[in-house]
C-alpha cells in the first residue's frame, strides 16, 4: 500500500473512506487503512556514517550482545550493552542521544579489589532493539562480535513474532529464543587449541 501521499490526496482519500482524522480519535478508532498504513509505519531516522562507524568499532571492542533471562526465567529478552569505566560515561551518553535509544546505568566502585566506578548503556526495549539492528545493517561490525551479532539479530526478530501467552493458549512458547540463547553463547566460546 503506498502510504507516501500529498495531504490533498490523504485527504481526498480520507474523505471517500469515511475516515476519523487521528488528531481526534484514539488510535486506530474509525480510521481508514491509509492512516492506520502510516500510523504503523516504522519510524526513519538517519545516522551520520562518521558516528556509525564509530559505534561500529566501539561496539566491536566493548559491547555485548546477549539474551536475558528475566522473572524467574519466564521471559526471555535480546539487550544490548557497552560498559565503561565512569570517566568514559560521556561516549555513552553520545551513543544514547544520537540514537535516541537505551538507557544509562551507573555503576560504584567494588567494595573489594581494585576496580573503579563504572558506567553502562543498556539497550533493553524491543523497539530500541530493532533501531539498534538498523543502525549495524548499515554499519556492519568487523571483528568476531559480527558472528554474535547474527545470532543476536534473529533474537530480536524472533521477539517481535512471539504470541502473548493467555489462559486459553497457555503460557508463552520460549524454545526459539532459549536455543538462539545457546546458539549465542556457542558462538563466543574459545576456540580449544588444535
Amino acid at each position: 500500500m503506498k502510504i507516501d501521499y500529498t495531504d490533498a490526496e490523504h485527504e481526498q482519500h480520507c474523505r471517500a473512506a469515511g475516515c476519523r482524522h487521528p488528531a481526534s480519535y484514539p488510535w486506530g478508532q474509525g480510521w481508514c487503512a491509509l492512516c492506520r498504513a502510516a500510523a504503523l509505519a516504522p519510524p526513519t531516522f538517519s545516522v551520520e556514517p562518521s558516528f556509525g562507524n564509530w559505534l561500529a568499532g566501539l561496539a566491536d571492542g566493548e559491547g555485548c550482545f546477549w539474551i536475558h533471562r528475566c522473572k524467574r526465567g519466564e521471559w526471555l529478552s535480546p539487550q544490548f550493552k557497552i560498559k565503561l569505566r565512569d570517566d568514559d560515561r560521556a561516549t555513552l551518553v553520545a551513543c544514547r542521544d544520537t540514537l535516541g535509544i537505551g538507557n544509562l546505568y551507573d555503576h560504584p566502585a567494588p567494595r573489594t579489589g581494585n576496580g573503579r566506578p563504572s558506567s553502562s548503556w543498556i539497550v533493553q526495549s524491543r523497539a530500541d532493539a530493532e533501531r539498534l539492528v538498523t543502525v549495524f545493517d548499515v554499519f556492519p561490525l568487523r571483528s568476531k562480535k559480527a558472528r554474535d551479532f547474527a545470532v543476536w539479530r534473529r533474537a530480536v526478530e524472533l521477539a517481535g513474532t512471539i504470541p502473548r501467552g493467555n489462559r486459553w493458549t497457555g503460557p508463552r512458547d520460549w524454545s526459539g529464543m532459549l536455543a538462539l540463547k545457546d546458539e549465542l553463547e556457542a558462538v563466543r566460546r574459545y576456540p580449544e587449541a588444535l
